[in-house]
């Protein structure tokens, strides 16, 4: 991928733009698919706070130490030996939230230094390079690219990581009430910074306020 296009898009997410894809890894996204309606017997737990301040959560400006803070190596290009992709919806109090465009994508200076700016719009795309956590995202669809050099599993933790985003058991930002984690539309009890992505698999993170359904799938772009 050129940098001069990844650094175009990436200034576009402010507006909530996209960062280019590459070829390898399919064309734009589609909508995620309602599941089943959630079960009268499924608590309407309160938001905490009540207004959703603090949102959306933006991509952090220093990404490269997101990406070490999380254990990831951004690479040079992005690696084919395991080569997925699955979708993360946010839903807070019923309102989507965005999935950050770049996260994960590290902007280096030819002599290995971060940009001085954090002002995407102003890197010089002819003395950057573009570098690759093997979990990252291209643009705000919520679809999550898995492409590694190596046979690992990627976990969701380390993904909110990258985000800058607290992530534990009942704990999603700054919410640490009424937070529940679906995979598939079905809820996981598990540890949410342990869950394993999984090719085309749909995770939920909801808080407070249950939506009527809860998405079980999403519709995936050719080669995706």
């Amino acid at each position: 991928m050129r940098p001069s296009r990844v650094l175009s898009a990436l200034a576009g997410t402010a507006a909530l733009g996209s960062l280019a894809l590459t070829a390898a890894c399919g064309g734009a996204s589609s909508a995620a698919t309602p599941g089943p309606a959630v079960p009268a017997q499924v608590p309407r737990s309160s938001i905490t706070p009540t207004t959703p301040t603090g949102l959306p959560w933006a991509r952090p400006d220093n990404t490269r130490d997101a990406v070490v803070a999380a254990g990831l190596t951004a690479l040079t290009a992005e690696g084919s030996v395991s080569h997925y992709h699955a979708h993360l919806d946010v839903i807070v109090d019923g309102r989507p939230q965005p999935v950050p465009a770049g996260l994960g994508i590290v902007l280096v200076n030819k002599d290995g230094s971060q940009p001085a700016s954090s002002r995407l719009e102003q890197i010089d795309a002819s003395s950057t390079t573009v570098t690759y956590s093997p979990l990252h995202t291209h643009d705000v669809s919520g679809v999550i690219h898995i492409e590694s050099p190596t046979k690992t599993d990627y976990t969701l933790g380390e993904l909110f990581t990258e985000w800058q985003v607290p992530l534990a058991p009942g704990q999603v930002g700054q919410y640490t009430s009424g937070v529940a984690v679906y995979v598939d539309g079905a809820p996981y009890a598990g540890d949410p910074r342990a869950l394993a992505f999984a090719p085309h698999q749909e995770i939920a993170v909801v808080v407070g306020q249950t939506p009527p359904t809860i998405p079980s799938s999403y519709t995936f772009a050719a080669g995706q």
